[in-house]
């Protein structure tokens, strides 16, 4: 019994000491006590003109009566029921068998949902 209470101690010992080598070490400042550097120290006014340099994203609006066309594909970002609408709602003619109208901007569009083909396109009402 004694030598099992050794191994047992040893394999719990190992275990604790094997948990805190894998502890994620402390900044370097705080183990030896020192300030943080000044390249360590960043001021938020240094940080602040480098991000209003980023260059903002302009989003191009869609409009399919003008950049689309009959017989192309529409793009995989409007393949997603959150354009689908329904046709009597809008007085679009009935979708045929695998088709389906979207809506993009203002403009109705009559999709192949198979080929994702444009079939037809209608601006606004």
């Amino acid at each position: 019994m004694k030598h099992f209470s050794k191994i047992m101690a040893a394999s719990v010992l190992s275990v604790f000491m094997a948990s805190t080598a894998f502890a994620a070490p402390a900044p370097q400042h705080e183990q030896h006590g020192q300030q943080p550097s000044q390249q360590q120290q960043k001021p938020q006014q240094q940080q602040k003109p480098q991000q209003q340099q980023k260059p903002q994203q302009q989003v191009k609006k869609v409009t399919p009566s003008k950049d689309w066309k009959v017989g192309g594909k529409v793009p995989t970002a409007y393949h997603s029921n959150n354009y689908k609408v329904g046709y009597s709602a809008h007085k679009l003619p009935k979708p045929g068998k695998n088709q389906r109208w979207i809506k993009v901007n203002n403009d109705y569009v009559l999709e192949n949902i198979l080929t994702h083909a444009i079939v037809k396109i209608v601006t606004g009402r």
